[in-house]
């Protein structure tokens, strides 16, 4: 019986996606992989199609759909491996991305070729990388399952009262902003050789206490900010298990912690900026504010395995992305929403916690 569609280009376009998702499982929710499995798997099919018709044979088409995955989700790992950004070609200088761009075309140019002039059936070559498809695809969904159904949970953790507030009108507002990734005066100047007196002193001028020679509670942000919104260290809030890589259940604390269980009883509402990073995401605040429609870590990770940055241009990387949601919530600061009485605002930077604290 003549076959019209063949499935290993499906597989093969799905598990770069679930090889990212299960080597980052221990921080990540599982919804994080649905819109850029649903975008493969479009894209997958449509391209599957246009070859069939291109080459009159699906085996031809899924084997060329199939080599064109390959060469495009391994593009971003391939530059990376070349630690230079330009390669000495004889008295040329070349761009890595440029020069593995063109040896990427030619080798899809290569690999068209040779497709198109295969014989018609290729059952073996499409058995062999069909069954080769269907084991990667299965240790990647077996692994990621292990891991998530294997998450811990915490039934400890502090319930964040989300019920009628009481009138308070006379409260202040508090708000809970965290220098991440932002050195202490003195590791700018020993390190990086940049004096940043004059915005301390500035800090000190407008009635803020900034701690010399301060550090966060841990060295990863979000460990420290589940110290800090519960008000304890983390082997005092559960039974830590230091040779676990889940950080599903430090996310449940963060979501709900005794400092914001705290102020709910005395009427605040909490209003919450994006991080860009999941666990420390708190979207089930009264207000959740971002720039826009963003893409998730999860999704410029897949992103950046591809050559899709090369053609959107260099004029935006993730760090360009990154300064840009810090610069909003950074403006954003200057508006209160009115219809919230008094709010509690906590804004994030980049995600290290190296930083000091200003209060």
């Amino acid at each position: 019986m003549k076959r019209f569609f063949e499935w290993h280009p499906l597989l093969l376009g799905v598990f770069p996606i679930l090889f990212l998702y299960a080597q980052n499982a221990y921080e990540l929710d599982v919804l994080e992989i649905v819109r850029p499995l649903a975008a493969v798997v479009v894209a997958t099919l449509i391209l599957s199609l246009v070859f069939t018709v291109v080459l009159r044979n699906s085996r031809k088409g899924a084997l060329l759909m199939s080599g064109t995955l390959l060469l495009f989700f391994s593009f971003g790992h391939v530059t990376h491996l070349i630690a230079s950004d330009t390669i000495g070609i004889g008295e040329l200088e070349v761009g890595t991305r440029a020069l593995v761009s063109v040896l990427w075309i030619a080798l899809w140019l290569v690999a068209a070729i040779a497709v198109a002039k295969a014989r018609p059936q290729l059952r073996r070559a499409t058995a062999i990388i069909s069954a080769v498809a269907v084991v990667l695809v299965s240790v990647q969904v077996a692994q990621s399952a292990y891991i998530v159904l294997s998450r811990p949970t915490h039934p400890h953790a502090v319930d964040v009262h989300r019920g009628a507030h009481r009138p308070s009108e006379n409260l202040p507002d508090i708000y809970f902003i965290v220098m991440d990734g932002y050195a202490r005066q003195d590791i700018l100047k020993d390190i990086y050789g940049y004096d940043n007196a004059d915005f301390i002193e500035r800090l000190e001028s407008l009635g803020f206490v900034v701690t010399d020679h301060s550090c966060a509670n841990y060295c990863q942000t979000l460990l420290t900010l589940v110290s800090e919104l519960n008000l304890d260290y983390l082997h005092r809030l559960w039974q830590l298990d230091r040779t676990s890589k889940h950080r599903w259940g430090a996310g449940e604390r963060l979501k709900n912690n005794a400092v914001f269980g705290f102020l709910h009883e005395q009427g605040y509402s909490i209003v919450a900026m994006a991080t860009g990073y999941g666990l420390t995401e708190l979207t089930d605040a009264e207000v959740y504010i971002r720039p826009g429609p963003t893409l998730s870590e999860f999704a410029n990770l897949v992103i950046n395995t591809t050559p899709i940055p090369l053609l959107l241009g260099e004029g935006e990387s993730l760090f360009d992305r990154h300064r840009q949601r810090v610069s909003f919530a950074t403006a954003i600061l200057r508006l209160r929403p009115h219809h919230l009485t008094p709010p509690s605002v906590r804004l994030r930077s980049p995600r290290r916690a190296d930083s000091a604290r200003l209060a």
